[in-house]
């Protein structure tokens, strides 16, 4: 269904606002064009993604496998699906409407399913070199090489020894994660059912009291798993599940740790092993490792806020902070330009300005000053970016940080975009998204034209471009590249584990394809790029667009919410589909459109969970980070728009309002305020920051107890930055403020090394409600 949107004359600022605005205004409105070249999107109906399945000759592969083996004609069923598996491709296979796995992984998984018969048919085959590459690589603790035994031979007789191994490497790596995932492959059993950790398939159970109901429930098991697990394991279990409770334990996720130990005490009460250093009694061990984890001292949080959301699995609680006194940056504040966040020339973005307001009961942001600056913070420095470039100012006084003027690079394209604005009519709908990530000191971001999908290629429109800048090089240019033609973009900026830099691209054809890129990060080469899927955007084909998509970086695995109906897994080695999940995508109802403005989007990742909250949805979901199953989904929250983070097993969701859902459940545990018709609407991305959440609003920053929801200070006012709401970030106990054009910081009640002691009396007497309420000059 197409819904035709014309606002009359008004000049657009904000594209999602417009959306959901314009199925509010009256059919006359409704029937008029829009006169200032802007087309506001039409497509409020999304059509399902385009995925890459397996189709043709290798279809009819999979069928004759299936078939061979369903006439028990076990050679030539092996024989084919190890030609399968051989078989070099990103497409993927169906394993339900809305769940898909590589090829490789359908294929072992199909012959994990084989009968024992079958199986010793295949291990015949390839137990000889699984043996020789499992012993070189345990010798020589070469990990690429035991993933060589997981990923071509899972099904040998050494895949097991090889998946305990891999789980060992990455245990003395602390990427328990990584750890979690291979252990947890050993033997179907060692997950419930339903294919869920057992953590979270028994969340709500009482394992003592309900201890034969649990035992009959799992004595049910007929079907095969529905994801990838080794079928025939030798190793003993207990070993398995000990590891397991001692990477929860080792992780601090003692919550978890209880709970898997209570089941471990119950299948296993008299196992006996080496653990954590230890031999002995399974569970006496592992109950003093868990008792003395309260006592270790809390592991530090990183001090700095070094990409958006503050880490690269998205979900971050920075250091509780003190109490705040003053502006960090003068008392009263005197914004001058270097602390001014430029737009981009207002006629390369579509969306609407004034044409909602406080008193209409309609939950929109942004809808006159969108907030489009996301700040980062890498040991004492501010770095930001804007429409100009990418600067740099001190985190304690808010001086040029790096270079003399704080420019570390200059956006040498805005010049040639503002005369393309006169050439051209103003097509682009969306707003600049300006983020940035850092690692071991080097910057990384987008710069260049904004559009992400074009409808044409303009000769004279400059291209966008990926930099690094080196901090402790005065801002040198350490990385820069470039797509590879005007049909391909980066779709956001890169994170980066030390070594390759991941990145989001997507392609203009007729409808928008996303692709998932990793670069060297030394010498800026193309080593892969993934096709994760196409499919329609609001914008409906008619003008340029505007996206900005980031990805999730846990351990080994990068993750994908492409925002077209489709969230993928991919592993960071190869760039190869782990998984990919579909959901619903918007059905036109306007209760739902407020979703659209859910931008950036990245999955937000804890304790083995993968949370969701995509654009073109209202649903908010969660997956099995692991497997890509579904845990839980709610369309309760649709107007929810930012993914904070978790505290307590408390993931916060702030849009409209702010809420705290349960993790495990997707159940609400609070919403605040508790009523629509408050006067309080969210307006930025807030923070958590210890057991607090920063909330903005436009007009104040509330700051609540992330588990009950009640207020723990006084608001702080955003009269000084234009009453416009604000993007959040925290590091070495300073707030850093980001409004529609202005950055501030409030930072801890000290002296700095140029103030006397008599301005501190003065500035220890403002207080929190009044802290903002200077103008530029």
């Amino acid at each position: 269904m197409r819904v035709p949107t014309a606002i009359g004359p008004v000049r657009c600022l904000r594209l999602r606002a417009a959306v959901f605005a314009a199925l509010l205004i009256t059919s006359a409105a409704i029937s008029q064009e829009l006169q200032f070249g802007f087309s506001t999107p039409t497509q409020a109906e999304l059509t399902p993604p385009r995925i890459d399945v397996v189709s043709g000759a290798t279809a009819a592969r999979l069928e004759q496998a299936r078939a061979l083996a369903a006439d028990k004609n076990w050679d030539e069923a092996v024989d084919t699906y190890r030609t399968l598996l051989a078989h070099e491709t990103d497409r993927v296979v169906a394993l339900g409407d809305e769940h898909y796995v590589s090829l490789a992984t359908y294929c072992q998984m199909q012959l994990a399913s084989l009968p024992p018969d079958a199986l010793a048919a295949y291990r015949r085959q390839v137990d000889p070199l699984a043996e020789k590459w499992y012993r070189d690589g345990v010798a020589g603790l070469d990990e690429p090489l035991l993933r060589r035994v997981v990923d071509q031979f899972f099904c040998s007789r050494w895949g097991d020894d090889a998946l305990l191994a891999l789980g060992e490497l990455a245990l003395e790596r602390a990427d328990y994660a990584a750890a979690r995932r291979w252990w947890l492959q050993i033997s179907p059993l060692l997950r419930d059912p339903t294919g869920q950790p057992l953590w979270l398939a028994l969340r709500d159970i009482n394992v003592n009291a309900h201890w034969p109901a649990v035992e009959r429930r799992w004595a049910q098991r007929s079907q095969p798993p529905q994801w990838l697990a080794y079928p025939d394991t030798q190793l003993d279990l207990a070993d398995v599940r000990a590891r397991l409770v001692l990477v929860s334990v080792r992780a601090g996720e003692r919550e978890r740790a209880a709970l898997e130990l209570d089941v471990f005490r119950r299948m296993h009460p008299e196992a006996v092993g080496r653990i954590g250093g230890q031999v002995g009694p399974y569970v006496a061990t592992l109950e003093r490792l868990l008792t003395s984890a309260g006592e270790w001292p809390a592991e530090s949080p990183d001090p700095s806020w070094s990409t958006f959301a503050g880490s690269p699995m998205r979900s971050f609680a920075a250091p509780r902070l003190g109490p705040i006194m003053r502006p960090a940056w003068g008392e009263p504040v005197k914004l001058s330009r270097r602390f001014r966040i430029e737009q981009q020339p207002a006629g390369l973005m579509a969306g609407v300005d004034n044409l909602l307001d406080d008193h209409q009961q309609v939950p929109v942001r942004e809808s006159q000053r969108p907030l489009s600056c996301f700040p980062i913070v890498v040991d004492g420095t501010v770095v930001f970016g804007d429409a100009t470039g990418i600067r740099a100012v001190d985190l304690a006084t808010g001086e040029p940080a790096v270079t003399s003027d704080g420019m570390l690079y200059r956006n040498e394209s805005l010049d040639e975009l503002k005369l393309e604005e006169t050439q051209f009519a103003p097509s682009a709908h969306g707003v600049p998204r300006y983020t940035l990530s850092a690692d071991h000191g080097i910057v990384y971001g987008r710069v260049g034209r904004p559009a992400t999908a074009q409808l044409e290629s303009r000769q004279t429109s400059p291209g966008d471009r990926l930099v690094g800048l080196d901090l402790s090089r005065d801002g040198l240019l350490a990385f820069r590249a470039r797509p590879q033609d005007a049909a391909w973009s980066f779709d956001g900026v890169p994170v980066s584990d030390g070594r390759r830099l991941f990145v989001a691209m997507r392609h203009s054809e007729v409808t928008p394809h996303a692709y998932v890129a990793c670069y060297d990060a030394s010498t800026a080469s193309l080593l892969w790029r993934t096709s994760i899927a196409a499919a329609d955007t609001p914008a409906a084909g008619r003008g340029d667009e505007i996206t900005h998509n980031l990805l999730t970086l846990v351990g080994d695995r990068i993750c994908f919410n492409s925002n077209l109906g489709i969230v993928a897994s991919l592993d960071a080695a190869d760039g190869k589909i782990c998984w990919l999940h579909r959901h619903d995508r918007s059905n036109g109802k306007p209760s739902s459109m407020l979703h659209f403005d859910r931008d950036p989007s990245p999955c937000l990742y804890h304790d083995g969970v993968l949370v969701v909250a995509p654009a073109d949805a209202p649903t908010i979901f969660a997956l099995d980070a692991d497997t890509g199953q579904k845990i839980w989904a709610t369309e309760e929250l649709s107007d929810a728009l930012h993914l904070l983070g978790v505290v307590h097993q408390n993931l916060i969701i702030s849009g409209n309002r702010l809420a705290a859902v349960d993790l495990r459940s997707g159940q609400v545990r609070f919403i605040w305020p508790d009523s629509e018709h408050a006067g309080i609407r969210g307006m930025g991305r807030g923070v958590l920051a210890g057991d607090e959440v920063f909330w903005p609003t436009r007009y104040e920053i509330n700051v609540l107890d992330a588990v009950t929801g009640q207020r723990t200070r006084p608001p702080i006012s955003l009269r000084s930055i234009g009453e416009s709401g604000a993007n959040l970030a925290v590091a070495h106990g300073y707030l850093i403020i980001a409004g529609y054009d202005k950055l501030i910081a409030l930072g801890p009640s000290t002296v700095p090394p140029n103030q006397s002691k008599t301005d501190e009396d003065k500035s220890a007497a403002t207080t929190n409600s009044s802290l903002l309420l200077s103008t530029e000059p």
